[in-house]
């Protein structure tokens, strides 16, 4: 079990300003996994995170939510942070326990100023920081404004590890930059199958993970020089430094989908897992000698 193992547990919290969907993608995290059967929704009293009748009446969270899901042998606790400017506090001491915080986004441009407070608590409390971009399946959301915004928004570099497959309406899946994989989402039940990359996608795909091996590369003096002299990285090496890159602050990996449909709930979990270190499994720099 995950939880036996302090490598494989992850504290993830999800942090960002009012009303811009954590909730909803903490709930969609619990379906994606299993661990319920239906998404929980705070209008009707099924929500597993806001629970306090006040919390249902406003329809936002007041307090921090807490649970927790098992993912491919990893024990992932979700914390589910308030973000209204009366409560936001509340992630601060909860940002102590946590191993990753996940920025969650708009894609219409809504950064506030509890989005860079909050980003600041989690850099203070060096806690590695990734950002999503939810509520793609809506009108004008745009994934390179959500990019645009977060790189004014910070000091770490925001650099897609995903990219959209649709918009709006038509939002169906994401291409994974790390795999070059597509992954497809599964009517309601937040499941998602692997697909070929669509073919009018297949440039930007390709374009994006250039630039995503070019940042990783300069993250790590190792890899830079290695990239400079033309050689290729290795997946190891890819998700090797990406990960230390996380570690460090170096780098803000942006990923996508919808807490409704939930599409890009169980990619999430899978980056979370598979790139996000824990606090007892921090990697050593690439180049050195783990052993010495």
């Amino acid at each position: 079990m995950g939880a036996d193992d302090p490598a494989r547990i992850r504290n993830l919290i999800l942090i960002g300003h009012h009303g811009v969907g954590k909730t909803s993608l903490a709930e969609t995290l619990l379906l994606a996994a299993g661990t319920t059967k239906s998404l929980g929704r705070a209008a009707d009293g099924t929500s597993n995170f806001d629970t306090e009748p006040e919390e249902q009446k406003r329809g936002s969270s007041i307090f921090s939510g807490f649970h927790h899901v098992e993912w491919k042998q990893t024990h992932v606790n979700l914390i589910d942070a308030p973000g209204a400017a009366s409560f936001v506090h509340d992630a601060s001491n909860c940002l102590r326990a946590a191993t990753t915080a996940v920025l969650v986004v708009s894609p219409n441009g809504e950064t506030r100023g509890e989005d860079e407070k909050v980003l600041s608590w989690a850099s203070d409390a060096a806690v590695p920081r990734i950002a999503f971009v939810t509520r793609m399946d809506r009108e004008r959301a745009s994934f390179e404004q959500a990019l645009t915004d977060l790189s004014s928004l910070f000091e770490q570099k925001p650099i897609a590890v995903q990219l959209p497959i649709g918009a709006e309406a038509g939002f169906k899946g994401v291409v994974d930059l790390l795999t070059n994989k597509a992954w497809l989402g599964q009517g309601d039940t937040a499941q998602m199958r692997e697909a070929e990359i669509p073919a009018d996608l297949a440039e930007a795909a390709r374009s994006a993970r250039e630039k995503l091996v070019e940042a990783v590369a300069e993250s790590n003096d190792v890899l830079l020089e290695h990239y400079l002299e033309g050689g290729e990285l290795t997946q190891q090496e890819l998700l090797g430094g990406l990960r230390e890159a996380i570690a460090k602050g170096a780098l803000l990996p942006v990923l996508c989908g919808s807490g409704v449909s939930g599409i890009g709930a169980a990619t999430l979990l899978d980056f979370v897992v598979e790139a996000c270190p824990a606090a007892a499994d921090l990697p050593p720099a690439i180049g050195d000698d783990p052993k010495t």
